[in-house]
């Protein structure tokens, strides 16, 4: 970018601007140093809103270390925010195949499965993410729509404020 300003501005002729662009690649570091940096960047967008371009990071990573389990998991729950659950499903279906006890996995196929209208699995999905999360207003949220779908509004009432006490972080009582 320096040399194309140098050239710009007349400091440079084209011969010495040819040279600049020959030079040397820049080392980024290993394959999974790069990928944490894509992951990084997608966790900036995501929260500036830009979401397709933070799934864009996503796979960039992925593609730089495509074992990389959280790396995965990100990119599921991406899925959930664009509006693809089925995609979401698929991805933590296969990364609870490999950790079957993982709490975010769990807490993502179970929203998952209650956007595709699967609340019976969903409501088991999100109750033992809960068992397993030291957070989890996310999943008691979303217990909390499956019994309002359910015509269960008590259960529902109390699962809204379980999340919320969880979120304020207030003690039981």
């Amino acid at each position: 970018l320096g040399g194309y300003v140098r050239h710009t501005l007349g400091e440079i002729d084209e011969a010495e601007l040819a040279e600049l662009l020959k030079a040397g690649s820049v080392n980024l570091g290993s394959p999974k140093s790069q990928a944490s940096r894509h992951r990084a960047a997608s966790r900036l967008l995501r929260d500036k809103g830009l979401l397709p371009a933070s799934r864009r990071e996503l796979i960039k990573a992925q593609e730089l270390d495509p074992e990389n389990f959280d790396i995965r998991l990100d990119l599921a729950d991406m899925d959930l925010m664009l509006g693809s659950p089925g995609e979401a499903l698929e991805l933590a279906a296969a990364l609870l195949g490999e950790q079957p006890e993982h709490r975010r996995a769990k807490q993502v196929m179970g929203i998952a499965l209650y956007r595709i209208d699967r609340a019976d699995e969903a409501e088991v999905y999100l109750l033992g993410a809960i068992e397993l999360n030291p957070e989890p207003a996310r999943a008691l949220y979303y217990l909390g729509r499956i019994y309002e779908s359910q015509g269960k509004p008590e259960r529902a009432l109390a699962q809204y404020r379980e999340a919320l006490r969880t979120l304020l972080d207030e003690p039981e009582g």
